[in-house]
């Protein structure tokens, strides 16, 4: 930030809480110039992004039970987006559209 004079963003990162817990934050930080280009000081903040932090590891979580489900019975899912993809969709399963 101080070779570039330009806003920062800094790495995802964990403190620990007054109460013993830890915390996931995210900081971003700008520099202030006065009239002259002058560097006088930074200003910053920092959000705490636990509930993102958590809900991205419940996701990875449901996403590997899932993979592991679909594994053990032997089974797949797909997507497909109507309009687009139907025909092709009414095709693999041997549907023809124009009967």
């Amino acid at each position: 930030m101080i070779a570039t004079g330009q806003r920062q963003s800094t790495p995802e990162y964990r403190l620990r809480h007054r109460d013993g817990t830890w915390r996931w934050f995210s900081s971003n930080f700008a520099p202030l110039f006065d009239a002259s280009s002058t560097l006088y000081a930074y200003v910053g903040i920092a959000s705490d992004i636990t509930p993102r932090k958590r809900a991205e590891a419940a996701l990875q979580r449901s996403e590997l039970t899932l993979n592991i489900a679909q594994e053990l019975g032997r089974m797949g899912s797909f997507v497909f987006v109507l309009g687009r993809d139907y025909g092709a969709l009414c095709r693999h399963f041997g549907f023809n559209l124009m009967s």
